[in-house]
């Protein structure tokens, strides 16, 4: 899998998607660090390409059609992406964007290197090795490809070879599988052979004879081969290379090693050793897995090595709890899986992590399990800080020996060095804003204080308002002569100082011997009153008191003071008397309701304090469930003027 590129052969159309072959996004820091090619072709941003809104794709400006699309990202290590100073405030953009040109470089590095050991990488892409489609480059900092070296070799046979004086170069296409050189007759300089030799040199077939036509190499090189004990099959090894002598010089005293050493220029080291090598990049590093929230966890082990140390991210981490002895059990995994994270400081014991927090956790060698590593605040929290100190920055200012004249604003402060005191600009003046004395807080002189500072105003108040003293118990100072003037004394009580030290009103009250709803009426706006004229603007209602006069009762007293309205049911088999009532004042009026049971014929009569008009007693109704009704006003306390009606249903 490649972690930072894509390609899309026989690709058509506009829009691309930045997704690599798993289907993962191909994430960048910058969006010059992506690099567009079609059919090998870079493209350039804006002149022939920009990127969605997302940020997730690559809209070509004009379509293709059965193009070979290739979408790649190289991050810049060149910089640090952020640079974090002493006393600089860490953002989770930073800490993630750090993290990022890191992974990001490694991701790359392993797309590169990690076609080593699978032998499904383009080498090419390397910038040490030659491709088959690149300049060739003679020098010791550079190796190259199969296709390098069989695209050198096919240059130098076709360039660099050529005819001569017996010599002649009948076909220089390697690309068609043949080289072919012809010897003229006019050789004759082998019968100088050694003994033995022509033996030798006729068992060459026409074609091994043919690759010495027209060779210019020294008897120096040739005798690098006097010696050799490599076979036939070893030797035919370079049957076919097209590679120069400078070419193949390069593999001079370098070896080919098992190990990874970074600081050696004769080594070549082998795709398992790379490999071996960025695997311990990658564990040295440790890994990082960002997440959702809580309940997006990994099924299995995110370590590379399933082992402890790959931090995982949270973004949000609102909603999980964790006990009082600092263990959260209510994350999950994406499979529904408990998630068990342990070693949370007893700060964070028995609460909940609040909505919009992020939390960083590390692997443990236990599936599912994680170790507290670290709350991440809000951003808004973060930048609500920054703000903060920022503005405390911009408005506290270097401590000097004098106030500053320049660039004040309301609110500024400096420590002053000579009088040790905190200065605050009011907007016109510095003045003292803490103090350690009295002295050294401004008073602005007012009324008869003329002191500039509180110590001088209290000493002042202390030496020319309460320098004498009283002559007797039970005073207190003030005046008791109208207008201003010189303090007095005034006669205290005892009963006085007991309300005036009194904390509240509360307290007044009970030294009073006040109780409220007691004998003394609480204050309500709406309260009626009997001493003044009132309009009353909601109804007012008096409550029927229900009254029932037993089968042998033969007498029943009404009491004015219970209420003014009264239902009286007559069950009395005898003559009952209505009495005089009790309580009895001057101005009550009401209505009593006389009702006959489901017998009727009661007879009821009554007092003689009962005034009915013409002096005669009424007549009640008789059938049964009668309802009659005598409305009344007390004149006084021996006359109760009533009115009847008879036969109410």
């Amino acid at each position: 899998m490649a972690f930072a590129s894509i390609t899309y052969t026989s690709a058509s159309g506009t829009t691309f998607a930045l997704t690599n072959s798993d289907g993962n996004a191909i994430e960048y820091l910058r969006q010059s660090d992506i690099s567009v090619t079609v059919n090998g072709t870079v493209q350039t941003i804006t002149t022939d390409y920009t990127f969605n809104a997302a940020g997730t794709s690559i809209v070509l400006n004009s379509a293709v059609s059965s193009a070979t699309v290739v979408l790649s990202r190289t991050t810049s290590i060149a910089d640090a992406t952020v640079s974090f100073t002493a006393g600089s405030t860490l953002t989770a953009a930073d800490l993630n964007n750090s993290d990022k040109q890191n992974r990001f470089s490694l991701q790359e590095f392993s797309d590169s290197f990690g076609g080593l050991s699978s032998g499904t990488g383009d080498l090419s892409a390397l910038a040490g090795f030659i491709g088959g489609s690149e300049t060739w480059t003679s020098d010791d900092a550079h190796a190259a490809t199969t296709a390098g070296i069989d695209a050198r070799i096919d240059t130098v046979l076709t360039t660099d070879i050529s005819g001569g004086d017996g010599v002649t170069i009948v076909d220089d296409s390697p690309a068609a599988g043949q080289i072919r050189v012809d010897l003229d007759a006019d050789i004759a300089t082998l019968r100088d052979m050694q003994t033995g030799a022509a033996t030798q040199l006729a068992a060459l077939t026409s074609t091994e004879l043919g690759i010495l036509d027209g060779a210019t190499v020294t008897t120096d090189e040739l005798n690098l081969l006097d010696g050799v004990t490599a076979t036939t099959t070893e030797l035919n090894i370079l049957d076919g290379v097209t590679a120069t002598a400078g070419e193949l010089n390069q593999l001079d005293g370098n070896t080919l090693t098992n190990s990874f050493n970074g600081s050696s220029t004769t080594e070549f080291p082998t795709s398992s050793a790379i490999n071996t090598h960025v695997v311990g990049l990658m564990d040295s590093l440790g890994g990082f897995v960002a997440i959702a929230d809580d309940q997006s966890f990994p099924t299995t082990n995110p370590d590379p090595s399933d082992n402890a140390g790959t931090v995982v991210s949270i973004a949000d981490a609102g909603g999980l709890v964790i006990n009082g002895s600092g263990t959260s059990t209510t994350g999950r995994t994406t499979g529904s899986a408990t998630v068990t994270i342990t070693g949370f400081p007893a700060s964070m014991n028995s609460t909940t992590v609040q909505a919009g927090l992020g939390l960083q956790v590390q692997t443990t060698t236990t599936l599912n399990t994680y170790t507290y590593h670290k709350l991440i605040a809000r951003e808004d929290d973060i930048i609500q800080l920054s703000d903060d100190i920022n503005d405390f920055n911009n408005r506290y200012r270097p401590a000097r020996a004098t106030d500053y004249t320049t660039d004040n604003d309301t609110g500024d402060l400096y420590f002053n060095t000579t009088n040790d005191v905190l200065r605050v600009f009011d907007g016109t003046n510095f003045i003292n804003g803490v103090a350690s004395n009295a002295s050294d807080v401004t008073n602005t002189p007012a009324g008869d204080i003329a002191a500039t500072n509180v110590q001088a105003a209290i000493n002042e108040l202390d030496t020319e308002k309460l320098a004498d003293n009283v002559s007797a118990t039970d005073r207190v100072l003030g005046r008791s002569t109208a207008g201003a003037g010189a303090v007095e004394e005034i006669a205290c009580t005892a009963a006085g100082r007991a309300l005036i030290d009194d904390a509240d009103a509360a307290a007044q009250r009970t030294t009073l011997g006040l109780v409220i709803g007691t004998n003394v009426q609480a204050f309500d706006a709406d309260n009626a009153v009997t001493d003044a004229n009132q309009t009353f603007t909601a109804s007012q209602r008096g409550t029927i008191t229900a009254v029932t006069v037993a089968a042998g009762d033969t007498t029943e007293q009404l009491n004015f003071n219970t209420t003014n309205n009264w239902a009286l049911t007559l069950n009395n088999t005898a003559s009952c008397e209505l009495q005089n009532p009790t309580n009895i004042t001057a101005g009550q009026s009401g209505s009593i309701f006389i009702i006959q049971d489901a017998t009727g014929s009661r007879i009821l009569t009554y007092g003689n304090a009962w005034d009915f008009i013409g002096g005669t007693a009424p007549t009640l109704s008789t059938a049964a469930n009668a309802v009659d009704r005598i409305d009344y006003v007390v004149r006084s306390g021996t006359s109760i003027h009533a009115v009847f009606t008879a036969n109410y249903s």
